[in-house]
């Protein structure tokens, strides 16, 4: 998580451990001065004034490796605790705001494949938080597993909220969102599963139920990517886990290259 303060030339950004809480720390790299916040951080404003983040006790207790291990989920054995979710941190106070409980992801009605539908004693996590361009929103993954659904299985829907927790949106509700990336303030890219066409790319807008898969027939594999302007390229791992650049499209006319050759 380490990383440059948006907007500042001299201070990063970065998560630890103090004693018995995770924190985040901020370093003026010139001057040496440290600062302590009492909540790590996942995404920041693109203005550098706030951070959203999980509990990353319960996404490591959820998913190993995504969260930080060493300090138990003190919620371990309930399914969708009241006091715990995404916070958003003040980074010049250091005020925490709980946005999001996972009993307020639970209270909202599941809209997608039967197959995927959280049932009694499902436990909830969140994870892959990101900001959108210009700050207004963000958007994040609400995960389950089933009782009967062994590790490392899951299901997944998509949200979209306003930065202060208001105008929540559950962008994607079937049940599969993948990786994703925001596109501009209105638009995300991610992998996901639509009635339309199974499990693609599909550019969402928010707030709008609008969506659209991008070029089906060729963008077949599911992976990491990156936008650049118009373009996109995903990478994805081959056999005997070796990264490969696979694909490159334009978003303007959705037209596809291969062996990340973009074209237009």
């Amino acid at each position: 998580m380490l990383q440059w303060l948006p907007g500042s030339d001299r201070e990063v950004i970065w998560n630890d451990r103090e004693g018995e809480e995770f924190v985040a720390r901020i370093l003026d790299v010139k001057s040496r001065k440290l600062r302590t916040l009492p909540h790590p951080i996942y995404t920041i404003s693109p203005d550098g004034g706030t951070a959203i983040a999980p509990d990353f006790r319960r996404l490591n207790d959820c998913r190993p490796g995504y969260g930080y291990a060493g300090l138990p989920d003190p919620n371990r054995d309930v399914s969708a605790p009241e006091n715990a979710g995404i916070w958003r941190m003040d980074l010049k106070t250091g005020k925490q705001k709980l946005l999001f409980s996972f009993a307020d992801a639970m209270k909202v009605p599941f809209a997608g494949r039967k197959e995927s539908v959280f049932l009694s004693g499902a436990k909830h996590w969140f994870n892959h938080l990101l900001f959108n361009p210009d700050g207004t929103r963000f958007f994040f993954l609400h995960r389950w597993r089933n009782p009967d659904q062994p590790p490392p299985g899951f299901h997944t829907r998509a949200f979209t909220c306003d930065r202060d927790g208001k105008n929540w949106y559950c962008l994607d509700p079937h049940g599969a969102t993948s990786h994703f990336i925001w596109r501009d303030p209105l638009h995300i890219m991610a992998w996901a599963w639509q009635p339309s066409h199974a499990e693609r790319f599909h550019l969402f807008k928010d707030l709008s139920g609008e969506v659209q898969a991008v070029d089906p027939e060729d963008m077949t594999v599911n992976g990491h990517y990156r936008g650049c302007c118009e373009s996109f390229c995903n990478h994805h791992w081959g056999s005997r886990m070796r990264p490969k650049l696979r694909f490159c499209a334009v978003f303007g006319e959705i037209k596809i290259g291969g062996s990340g050759v973009c074209r237009r």
